[in-house]
């Protein structure tokens, strides 16, 4: 916690902070608690600091949920991930539809 910065905002950040590894270890179907979260970083930053190697950090977040935090409203699941569009469909050789924009990489029409 930096000098002269209130409680408040710092709890408020703590939250934010265990809401998102909250999101995270459901992803990884883990449960979490304080405890179990504060063990955890221990642990890691024990790995690191002993190997003196640097480790990739592996987080799945939005922007969003780092900007407001997580709620069971906000989590992103994957039927709520948007699609970006569908490609152009065909028929090949035989009958089946085939997506061009997949079929034109593999060399099937």
């Amino acid at each position: 916690m930096k000098e002269r910065t209130s409680i408040r905002e710092h709890v408020l950040d703590m939250m934010m902070h265990f809401n998102i590894a909250e999101t995270n270890a459901s992803l990884n179907k883990i449960e979490f608690t304080l405890t179990t979260l504060l063990n955890e970083l221990q642990r890691f930053e024990n790995l690191t600091i002993d190997k003196g190697k640097e480790v990739e950090e592996n987080f799945a977040t939005t922007e969003k949920e780092l900007m407001r935090g997580s709620s069971s409203k906000t989590k992103v699941g994957p039927s709520q991930i948007k699609k970006k569009g569908k490609g152009k469909t065909s028929k090949n050789s035989k009958g089946k539809k085939v997506n061009v924009t997949i079929a034109t990489r593999t060399g099937i029409v």
